[in-house]
């Protein structure tokens, strides 16, 4: 919802019309923002932009991109992530706007196949990929699949679960031939 009550922004599977749209909040003025398969839109703090999530599954890769409400228009702004089809649970690039709306963060994996979080500076006009960076997270077998940031900014609060694998061995089996 815009953080003036007016608007909820969502996204729809409509095989007819797909895509990011908002309604008022008694319903009227239904619109399409952003057309396509597109998921996960977050309003920002101050009601003008949402970020959402799209997947190019051809080369394993999301995109994070942020558009303008009222235009209707899709920002410079992008942060592409690739993604691990063994987790098949996480949405990368899933994000939260930094309650200034100054940066994003979001489900990021590293080289090494770990998840987490990172930011990106948020500037309307352009893209700024150099300014991200690990957030939280990136260790272990911890896979983060959603999380809030508080309104302060200063706390995280996350959802994962932890991926373990064994190799067991079993001796001794009465059927076992030689």
């Amino acid at each position: 919802m815009t953080s003036d009550g007016e608007w909820v922004v969502y996204s729809s599977s409509n095989p007819d019309r797909p895509g990011i749209d908002r309604v008022r909040t008694d319903g009227t003025d239904d619109e399409l923002v952003v057309e396509g398969n597109w998921v996960q839109p977050e309003v920002s703090p101050d009601g003008r932009f949402a970020l959402f999530v799209g997947s190019d599954n051809a080369r394993l890769i999301n995109v994070v991109h942020v558009v303008e409400l009222a235009t209707h228009e899709v920002t410079p702004f992008a942060v592409r992530i690739p993604f691990n089809l063994r987790s098949p649970n996480v949405t990368y690039g899933r994000g939260r706007w930094m309650p200034d709306g100054s940066a994003i963060v979001f489900v990021d994996i590293d080289a090494e196949g770990r998840t987490g979080l990172s930011i990106q500076d948020f500037d309307r006009e352009r893209n700024l990929p150099d300014s991200r960076r690990a957030f939280v997270g990136f260790d272990g077998d911890i896979v983060f699949e959603s999380f809030g940031i508080s309104p302060d900014g200063e706390s995280v609060t996350f959802s994962a679960s932890e991926q373990t694998t064994a190799i067991p061995r079993v001796d001794g089996l009465p059927n076992l031939r030689e």
